[in-house]
């Protein structure tokens, strides 16, 4: 009973570090997504990459441990989504063809795409504007894209798409 009472115990504490290491404080309006995210637009996923980042910081601080700069403490795992755009909204996007980088789920706030799905993608240009440990040497440049579940990143929704044409006009007059 004691080692039941124990793997009950582990359990929950590890199903609540989960939950708690990845909190969005409520759900934004489409205006203040829209207003906070540097490109709003659709497309389907057509690609998934799982790719490692450095920690520069790290290894700076400890030169002498090249050996282990492939370890778990010099680098951050995180998924890159290849996406067909099909609607911009928001942004300068000039290319048929995006890369959105996210986490990869669970406590580091990573959407989970599935490719061949539609998605309604509200990004930055810059990872997690700080949510993230910056010292890592995440992907920048044209046509690249984060996101995270604390968005209003979802499947395509047609009603979604309503609200953030209803927001445009609002803009427009």
């Amino acid at each position: 009973m004691r080692c039941l009472k124990t793997i009950l115990t582990l359990l929950i504490l590890t199903i609540s570090i989960d939950v708690v290491a990845c909190s969005c404080i409520g759900s934004s309006t489409v205006d203040k997504a829209i207003k906070g995210s540097d490109a709003v637009l659709v497309g389907t996923a057509i690609s998934k990459e799982i790719i490692k980042v450095k920690d520069f910081e790290a290894m700076r601080l400890s030169p002498n441990d090249s050996l282990n700069f492939d370890g778990i403490f010099y680098t951050s795992t995180i998924a890159k989504y290849k996406f067909v755009v099909e609607a911009i909204y928001k942004g300068n996007i000039k290319s048929d063809t995006i890369e959105v980088f996210t986490g990869l789920g669970g406590g580091d706030c990573g959407n989970r795409f599935k490719t061949g799905l539609q998605y309604i993608l509200y990004a930055d240009k810059e990872t997690y504007k700080g949510q993230l440990n910056n010292n890592y040497d995440y992907p920048k440049g044209r046509n690249q894209l984060w996101t995270n579940i604390c968005t209003r990143t979802r499947q395509f929704d047609k009603s979604e798409i309503d609200e953030i044409e209803k927001y445009r006009k609002k803009k427009n007059n």
